[in-house]
């Protein structure tokens, strides 16, 4: 017996969960307008399926037409020719080109660090996956009526975000679950007369389901015993590669990484303090997002490379830092947090804003460069004296989303605290050691990896526990001085490693850390350091307590201040946005698009049903029921066919009501209603192991049926109505 087979809506379903699945993949692909190709290729196979669907009965046939009409697209699509041009058939050698693609896209993939930027081999390879999801996980719900299973099948492309341990957009995964729930609320088996859901109960189970995901899934984030939950990390030794999680979120310790070295490097002077690769702004009070915004690049082979002027260069103490990174695979280049001159080959480009060297056809894994830089270049004397600047307005000029707090942080709480802990603090550099040191003071504060904060604003919960690790410490003091006007943003690196034998310096993937950096005029980006001396050492020595300045003697006091009760305070919520240059708030760029791909479907379905219920008011997916709603269709305006009428009595009604008109059926016709009549019996009535093969043909016997009735009707007698008694 053939299994109940789902029709073209749950078709249209699960393409839409299959699209929206693409939201879990933000944390590894840079979303660009390849994209569109992608969806019109999903829809477009999607459509030929569910039209075959209402073609159909059959198993394979709808999803056999969908893998071809899904070849010929991705042909069409991604199928390049050497001269660069498209083929126009699915001939043996396009499909050759086709794997080519696949190919190509696979080694890019394999050779690239997150986000990828995706070249046209590797859009292929991200085409064909979903456009794969989609095929095996609607023939498993639609062919077979295995919807659950098919939900395991669409939860592949979620699995990125929870492997790498980043946060989704909550509106596109409650939309792709809503999409699932109702496929499986539609094509649940049938019982007793109800051989399917009606519109307000798939609506009620759909909306039950949505509702309990968008009410607890933000809610569970605080909940006790969140922080306990085992989260997934990626095992570095799965491609002998180690890579930095740009997505830092403060539930996961960034030093949890592997003892992979990362680099090897020689310095004529003194051992680095850190090796920076980026620089992170925007801060939704749990995790941190890699800026996109972009100035001018210049080579990076050429001149010091420095966000702002450095005066007499020539002249400066300086140091040779030759690099030879190992397993270490990004985009970015590590350097010191000082101004320097870089020796690298061609492909890298210096962006000043981020003060970042980066490459995109190029990773750092197996490359040797040289730096050379001045390492004192920082030192007390100069951080006082930008203060003058300061003070005639210099932070002007100074990008506003570094001194933005997200609205999710206690932002009163933040101010009062940093007031108290820097009060007396005459200048910025005093202001930035005393919150250095409130958070350095191991009295205060201590360094663990196991106590993640649980709730949407992770800087309080982490004040109040008084225990972290790196992007905790650093975070939290990004957010102080924020609050004190203070531009201020988080960098990510390596802590300068350790000593070896050979007069050389190890750096392994444990090393990995987050500081803070405030803006000093003249002086640029300054690094801070917050986490406690038994995971990075001793402070920077511009930064360090015994050489600060007399005017920090004031705020160094603070430092044992308790923290502020959260309940001592009375909360103003700040409701400035994160807003980019533009003045739009951040968005991915993923939600435009999967908005448009859900709309079109929703618009789509409703259009269709609107069709099919002017001409099939009963939507029904078995041969059997689709039988008897012909059946009904057709006869209700001629014989008064009743809602009610079961398929036992069915015969028995249509023999009485053309015996009232002096009427009677044909054998053949008599014959196909009671075949009928048993078909549908057994669908309803009876388990799938117990049930008759379906006789072929039910539809034709339907119309037979339907057609010979008001053939005789309309030859006997004028049509009217009759009642079973």
């Amino acid at each position: 017996m053939r299994r109940a087979s789902a029709g073209w809506f749950v078709t249209m379903l699960i393409a839409g969960a299959s699209l929206l699945g693409l939201a879990g993949f933000t944390v590894i692909i840079r979303y660009e307008s390849w994209l569109n190709t992608l969806v019109v290729i999903v829809l477009a196979v999607a459509t030929v399926v569910a039209i075959a669907r209402t073609r159909t009965s059959s198993r394979w046939i709808p999803t056999a037409s969908g893998a071809i009409a899904a070849l010929m697209f991705l042909v069409w699509g991604y199928a390049l020719r050497a001269d660069g041009s498209h083929h126009a058939l699915p001939t043996p050698g396009a499909v050759a080109d086709l794997i080519t693609a696949i190919t190509s896209g696979q080694a890019y993939a394999d050779a690239s660090v997150i986000p990828v930027v995706a070249t046209p081999g590797f859009a292929a390879l991200v085409a064909v996956s979903v456009t794969a999801v989609f095929l095996v996980a609607e023939h498993l719900a639609v062919s077979w009526g295995l919807t659950a299973t098919a939900g395991l099948v669409l939860l592949l492309a979620w699995l990125p975000a929870a492997i790498l341990q980043h946060r989704v957009s909550i509106t596109l995964l409650v939309l792709a679950i809503a999409c699932w729930v109702m496929a499986m609320v539609l094509t649940r088996p049938s019982s007793g007369r109800q051989t399917q859901p009606s519109a307000a109960r798939t609506a009620l189970s759909t909306a039950a389901v949505v509702g309990v995901a968008v009410l607890v899934a933000p809610l569970a984030v605080g909940a006790p015993g969140w922080g306990d939950i085992p989260r997934f990390s990626q095992p570095a030794a799965l491609d002998g590669t180690t890579r930095l999680n740009l997505a830092l979120d403060l539930r996961n310790s960034l030093t949890a990484s592997s003892q992979n070295t990362v680099m090897v490097y020689a310095s004529s002077g003194r051992k680095l303090d850190t090796l920076r690769l980026y620089s992170l702004t925007e801060f939704d009070g749990n995790s941190w997002e890699q800026d996109t915004t972009r100035d001018q690049p210049v080579a990076a082979n050429e001149g010091v490379l420095w966000p702002g002027p450095v005066s007499d260069w020539e002249g400066r103490t300086r140091d040779r830092i030759d690099i030879q990174v190992r397993s270490l695979s990004e985009k970015n280049l590590p350097l010191p947090s000082t101004p320097r001159t870089v020796d690298v080959g061609p492909g890298w480009e210096y962006y000043p804003s981020q003060d970042e060297v980066t490459s995109q056809p190029f990773t750092t894994k197996d490359l040797t460069y040289s730096v050379v830089t001045d390492l004192n270049y920082h030192h007390e004397s100069a951080l006082v004296a930008a203060q003058s600047q300061i003070d005639s307005g210099a932070d002007e000029e100074v990008d506003p989303r570094y001194l933005t707090i997200a609205p999710a942080i206690d932002a009163e709480r933040m101010r009062q605290l940093a007031s108290d802990v820097t009060d007396g603090a005459a200048s910025r550099y005093a202001q930035g050691i005393a919150l250095q040191n409130y958070l350095r003071d191991p009295a205060t504060f201590r360094y663990d990896t196991t106590v993640p904060p649980t709730g949407e604003d992770s800087v309080s919960e982490f004040l109040d526990a008084q225990a972290g690790y790196c992007v905790q410490f650093a975070t939290a003091m990004v957010v102080l001085a924020r609050s004190l006007d203070i531009p201020a943003r988080m960098a990510v690196g390596f802590l300068g490693g350790e000593a070896t034998p050979d007069d050389t310096y190890v750096v392994r993937g444990s090393d990995a850390h987050a500081w803070p950096e405030l803006y000093f005029a003249d002086q640029g980006w300054v690094r801070f350091e917050p986490t406690p001396a038994v995971q990075t050492g001793a402070a920077p020595t511009y930064a360090d307590a015994s050489t600060a300045v007399a005017d920090a003697s004031a705020a160094l006091a603070q430092t044992q201040a308790p923290v502020v009760p959260r309940d001592a305070v009375d909360p103003v919520p700040d409701t400035q946005a994160v807003a980019t240059p533009d003045g739009e708030r951040a968005t991915n760029d993923i939600s435009w698009w999967a908005g448009a791909a859900f709309a079109f479907i929703a618009i789509a379905i409703s259009t269709v049903i609107w069709w099919r219920r002017r001409r099939h008011p009963k939507h029904i997916f078995t041969e059997p029921e689709r039988a008897w709603g012909v059946l009904h269709d057709r006869l209700t305006p001629v014989i008064s066919w009743p809602d009610n009428l079961t398929p036992h009595e069915a015969p028995a009604f249509v023999e009485d009501a053309l015996n009232a008109l002096g009427l009677s059926a044909s054998d053949e016709a008599t014959v196909a209603l009671e075949r009928i009549s048993r078909a549908v019996s057994a669908e309803r009535y009876l388990e799938p192991t117990g049930r008759p093969e379906t006789p072929a043909g039910l539809i034709g016997d339907a119309q037979l049926i339907s057609d010979e009735v008001k053939r005789a009707i309309k030859k006997g007698h004028s049509p009217r109505a009759t009642t079973k008694n």
